[in-house]
């Protein structure tokens, strides 16, 4: 797991706060705590100061957000197969 998703459920969890408490906080839903956590999407910029203030960092998410944005444009794209696997393994 990248060390951006892992931190983010590592506070989250240490807050003793729910995925969708945290997307409360954040005006966003609980799924996308998750998204984030499970690395399918990333926060925006806005997202991961909302996620500092909640956690009380000093900017950690925020200078981390254009890194991750950078590595993700750098990740070659899944192919059809791979996106198809992932979505039945997801529902399993």
């Amino acid at each position: 797991m990248p060390v951006p998703a892992y931190r983010l459920r590592l506070h989250r969890e240490r807050a003793d706060r729910t995925q969708d408490d945290v997307g409360r906080e954040c005006v966003i839903s609980g799924k996308m705590i998750s998204h984030f956590e499970n690395c399918r999407r990333i926060p925006t910029l806005d997202v991961s100061k909302d996620l500092d203030r909640l956690f009380g960092l000093d900017r950690y998410f925020e200078e981390l957000h254009p890194h991750v944005v950078r590595e993700v444009a750098l990740s070659p794209p899944m192919s059809e197969s791979e996106e198809l696997i992932r979505a039945i393994m997801e529902q399993m």
